[in-house]
């Protein structure tokens, strides 16, 4: 922080503000140090120490200046601060600078700074014209504004005219009026130029100031806020249109489900011919079917979560009426429970997974949706299929102060032994067919090396089942 003082004012006031708690009496031991201005010839040098009573907060260090009829140049001192009393007091800015304006000459003309930067908002941009080394007589200035990439009448107001300053008068403002008619991409710039000074003052060699108007980042952002607002208001009348159309589909849905498909084909003179007597068979056999699915919403309702989740509560009741029926079966054969659940049931239940592993094979480059696709369903049937029904079988009968217990958990260990076996198998097969003789690849090959691999894994499914039978019926024991 600087401190000015004219020459002819005779002496100069430094405060001194003290901070934090001021309930306690304290004092600064304080001093001069010479800059430019020397003592005894442009100040009288002062010391001694500065004492701020209980509640005070401001003291004064005044220094005496030297008041001589020499032009000069403006020079400057130092006030310093030290030895803090108490110890835990601190001094947060140890000195000042105090410049002696010398006002025995008219002075020099100068902008205060080379270059002000504005926004495109603002209405006015005011330059201060200082008036240096000396401010006596009364003295004056021409100023006038130079378009550079900003444009008069488009970005700002032209403006020219004439600062007067009194005897002493070292400092004067230039108001230039600013225009915002249209909105600023990039930065624009002009120029205020000083020029003939009167009085004996001179203007010193940066005589001119750059004006910077640039854009305000405050319209970007109300146009992104209206843009962001036009947008949202756009998806919500589509959201409107699109929940009409979800109407129509689940409608529509319900229409394909009542109307054989083979009205809607064409033949290849472009005229509609009826279905033919298979596909009207089984259009009536699984009408019902149809007709319960269609009640499945779609996927355009609620980006398809509503569908997905149905979807699930379908599978889950077809799910279960597939091993009711398959317990019956094995029922009025004479099959085991057991039996029935790692044959039927399983079969009906994972033959979906291996015709969408099937598909997916077929259409990617590689085998990890296809192989991804049955780890992850074996995943949710046993993790998720066994670790839902046991939790809410457990909560259920804990509410009711009774133990739930999982019987027939002693033919568990083999089954399990014997899939690891087979799953062990399986993935050597998956390693081995990688080799070139192989096939190169995890999964296809040539139509040999398909077959094999393909007889290979129905034998594992084959073996395992006959060896869970003959174990849970006591043939083979372990």
């Amino acid at each position: 922080y600087t401190w000015h003082v004219k020459e002819s004012e005779g002496s100069v006031k430094v405060v001194v503000r003290r901070g934090g708690p001021l309930s306690e009496t304290c004092h600064v031991e304080y001093y001069t140090e010479d800059g430019s201005a020397e003592s005894p010839a442009d100040y009288l040098a002062v010391d001694g120490i500065l004492k701020f009573g209980a509640g005070q907060e401001i003291a004064e260090i005044e220094v005496p200046i030297v008041d001589d009829d020499l032009p000069e140049a403006d020079e400057s001192f130092f006030v310093c601060l030290k030895a803090p009393s108490p110890e835990s007091a601190k001094v947060l800015q140890e000195r000042v600078e105090v410049t002696i304006i010398d006002d025995d000459m008219p002075g020099i003309f100068a902008f205060k700074q080379s270059t002000y930067t504005v926004t495109e908002t603002a209405d006015v941009v005011e330059l201060d014209v200082l008036r240096k080394r000396g401010s006596t007589g009364m003295v004056s200035v021409k100023y006038e504004t130079v378009a550079d990439t900003a444009l008069e009448g488009k970005e700002f107001q032209a403006a020219e005219g004439v600062l007067h300053f009194d005897q002493y008068e070292i400092r004067k403002p230039i108001s230039i009026n600013l225009l915002n008619e249209e909105q600023l991409y990039d930065v624009k710039q002009f120029r205020v130029k000083l020029s003939d000074a009167q009085g004996g003052a001179t203007i010193s060699k940066r005589t001119h100031a750059v004006v910077k108007v640039k854009p305000d980042e405050r319209i970007d952002e109300i146009a992104r806020r209206l843009s962001r607002l036009m947008k949202e208001k756009k998806d919500l009348l589509s959201r409107h249109k699109e929940e009409k159309e979800w109407v129509k589909q689940w409608k529509n849905q319900f229409i394909e489900a009542c109307v054989p498909s083979g009205t809607t084909y064409l033949n290849e003179d472009g005229e509609e011919e009826p279905p033919s007597a298979m596909e009207a068979v089984m259009h009536y056999i699984s009408i019902s079917w149809k007709l319960i699915f269609a009640v499945v919403p779609p996927a355009d309702l609620c980006g398809g979560w509503v569908a997905f989740y149905v979807s699930l509560l379908f599978i889950g009741m077809i799910t279960a009426i597939v091993a009711a029926f398959a317990e019956l079966f094995g029922c009025m054969v004479g099959l085991k429970d057991e039996i029935t659940a790692i044959s039927f049931v399983a079969l009906g239940t994972s033959l979906p997974d291996t015709f969408a592993s099937r598909q997916a094979a077929l259409q990617c480059d590689n085998a990890d949706a296809a192989i991804g696709n049955v780890t992850g369903s074996n995943s949710v049937n046993v993790f998720l299929g066994l670790g839902l029904p046991w939790l809410l079988a457990s909560l259920y009968y804990n509410a009711k102060g009774e133990k739930y217990l999982v019987l027939g958990s002693d033919k568990l260990g083999f089954s399990v032994a014997l899939f690891s076996i087979e799953a062990a198998l399986a993935i050597g097969v998956f390693f081995l067919s990688r080799h070139p003789k192989f096939g190169g690849g995890e999964l296809g090959g040539t139509y040999n090396q398909k077959l094999y691999k393909g007889i290979f894994f129905i034998t594992l499914w084959v073996i395992y089942l006959v060896m869970s039978g003959m174990y849970i019926y006591g043939d083979i024991s372990i």
